[in-house]
């Protein structure tokens, strides 16, 4: 009997062993985890402003190119409104 005794809390012990050390696996699990996760979104936000700006310059582009297209038909007007056969546009 006490040698059953004795198994049975050996085996407990053991099995209290197994289970700090899956706890603290579950553990060292969480923390690489939460550490990729924070890496990952550090490099998403990097991504987005680089995109974001990448955005910016494209709109600067494409307004200062619109700016250049209304200048250049301005000028069309204002000579075609010059010509004597077409002045009264």
């Amino acid at each position: 009997m006490d040698k059953a005794l004795n198994e049975i809390g050996r085996l407990r012990n053991e099995m209290k062993v197994g289970f700090i050390e899956l706890e603290n696996q579950l553990q060292s699990n969480n923390d690489s985890l939460q550490k990729k996760i924070q890496e990952t979104s550090q490099l998403t936000i990097e991504a987005m402003e680089r995109f974001s700006k990448k955005v910016e310059v494209g709109f600067i582009a494409v307004e200062d190119a619109l700016e250049n297209d209304l200048s250049v038909i301005k000028k069309e007007i204002v000579d075609i409104k010059k010509r004597p056969d077409q002045g009264n546009l």
